[in-house]
């Protein structure tokens, strides 16, 4: 804009100073400096004082879903999560990660002799532990059958009523994802209900984030891209910012 280029280039350092110390020392003629610091924290830090669990699904010997056996769903689940979590992290929420390296959780406990149920109850137990103010848990889907579907798709469970509403913020987010101009179209897809495991034990909300499908060849080029993976996670905190914003209030 030209009447900003002319604001910062014509005014002079010392004026510039002047305007700031008057518009602070009016700030603080209304409020006590208590008052102050919250709202500057809430500009650098909005997410200071919320919980979030991510939940990379998969993840050592359980590739997930994958493309000829060389692009694994594990490797893309955790890389943008481990994206989000410092995305998340940046703005002051506390993260924590069910998994950051590339390794499955049954070993974490005995409450099953199945593999796959032990890791995914050592999931809810960490979910369960922190007793955050959301959980997201990130996939990728597949399928093969039906190679022209493509796009991310978010699914909530009935057991916690506030999930459908973090389900939708964060659908309308990644929907609205733009990158590369007129090169990418994000394909716009609903929510939808799920029965899975997480959704239907959690005591949280919390969704299933299914990035994309390998199956899909303009899925799988994007979501192998560290910059791709990047706006996704930067989705995906946008339409966690917007459901806190409208359901929770921070614990300081």
């Amino acid at each position: 804009m030209i009447w900003r280029r002319f604001f910062f280039i014509k005014i002079k350092r010392p004026v510039f100073f002047a305007v700031a110390t008057l518009f602070f020392g009016i700030l603080i003629s209304f409020c006590s400096f208590n008052d102050i610091i919250p709202l500057l924290g809430k500009r650098f830090y909005p997410l200071k004082g919320f919980k979030i669990v991510i939940d990379p699904g998969h993840g050592g010997i359980d590739g997930g879903t994958h493309y000829k056996k060389q692009v694994l769903e594990k490797d893309l689940n955790l890389a943008v999560a481990l994206k989000l979590r410092d995305v998340l992290k940046a703005e002051g929420a506390r993260v924590t990660v069910t998994r950051a390296t590339d390794t499955e959780l049954s070993h974490l406990n005995d409450e099953s002799s199945s593999r796959h149920q032990r890791d995914l109850l050592a999931r809810l137990r960490i979910i369960e532990r922190e007793l955050p103010d959301l959980f997201v848990s990130i996939h990728v889907n597949s399928l093969p059958s039906s190679p022209v579907t493509r796009g991310p798709m978010v699914f909530y469970g009935r057991k916690v009523k506030e999930s459908r509403i973090l389900a939708h913020f964060v659908q309308e987010s990644l929907n609205s994802i733009q990158f590369e101009g007129d090169r990418f179209q994000q394909k716009q897809n609903r929510f939808l209900q799920g029965e899975f495991f997480l959704l239907r034990n959690a005591p949280c909300p919390g969704v299933i984030v299914e990035l994309g499908f390998l199956s899909n060849p303009t899925d799988r080029a994007y979501l192998q891209r560290p910059d791709y993976q990047l706006v996704l996670a930067l989705a995906i905190k946008e339409g966690i910012k917007q459901f806190l914003y409208y359901t929770r209030k921070p614990r300081m």
